[in-house]
């Protein structure tokens, strides 16, 4: 299966360098909170595809640092693993830590991982 980045890739390829320019303007956390926001009320709408990549990328690709900011790259991570699914993809997708650590037990290892990185950010600890 394709994904939507990959289908839009010549595209943002194209605009790299503008995309480039848009991540390194966020200079905010509250800003990155801001593209979240955007990036969720999109979700699920085809027509936004492109724009939704572009948001996920500027969240990346951003020059903000620090707790917050590392914490969001996880949720992406999340979002986009192969290995959540059902109820954890939807926790992921509105960053329902809680929602995670209860089913923390049924998740796949290297999702554990990211989860308990998480965690780590957040001052706390999952038990194993």
């Amino acid at each position: 299966m394709i994904s939507r980045h990959m289908k839009a890739a010549p595209r943002l390829a194209a605009a790299a360098g503008s995309l480039a320019a848009f991540a390194q303007s966020l200079v905010s956390e509250r800003a990155l909170e801001d593209l979240w926001n955007q990036r969720a009320a999109l979700r699920g709408n085809e027509d936004f595809d492109e724009v939704l990549a572009v948001t996920e990328y500027a969240i990346l690709g951003s020059e903000v640092t620090g707790p917050r900011a590392a914490e969001m790259r996880l949720w992406l991570a999340l979002v986009h693993h192969p290995g959540v699914a059902g109820e954890a993809d939807q926790a992921a997708h509105e960053r329902d830590f809680e929602a995670l650590k209860k089913n923390f037990a049924l998740l796949d290892w290297d999702v554990k991982l990211i989860v308990g990185a998480l965690a780590a950010l957040r001052g706390e600890t999952v038990h194993v």
